[in-house]
């Protein structure tokens, strides 16, 4: 989807008579044209960038790891941050570096 497509959604969305932006104006807290917006928006369109580098690396991780960290007596916050953040850390930090690249070079012609 285009970024202008995305802004102008967001726009609608977050705006004081828009879905969302209705029931935070009576809460005092503003979205659109506000540097809230912008990390909302930036976000939007940035996050499927994170998601397409980070899926393949969990998809081709084998279970038994995981089931292995468990028979060694490992706990699920030990699996997670040993195991598993290891093994998809350059997905991970590929999918941010697209998300933040993202956004200028669409703006930089």
């Amino acid at each position: 989807m285009p970024t202008a497509v995305s802004g102008i959604a967001l726009t609608a969305i977050y705006a004081h008579n828009g879905w969302i932006g209705r029931w935070l104006q009576p809460l005092g807290i503003k979205v659109a044209y506000t540097p809230l917006g912008i990390m909302v928006a930036l976000t939007f369109i940035g996050l499927p960038f994170v998601v397409r580098t980070l899926q393949p690396a969990l998809e081709d991780m084998d279970s038994e790891i995981e089931e292995a960290a468990a028979s060694l007596g490992a706990t699920r916050l030990q699996t997670f941050l040993r195991v598993i953040v290891p093994t998809v850390l350059p997905s991970l930090l590929t999918g941010f570096a697209l998300a933040f690249a993202a956004p200028w070079a669409s703006t930089v012609r």
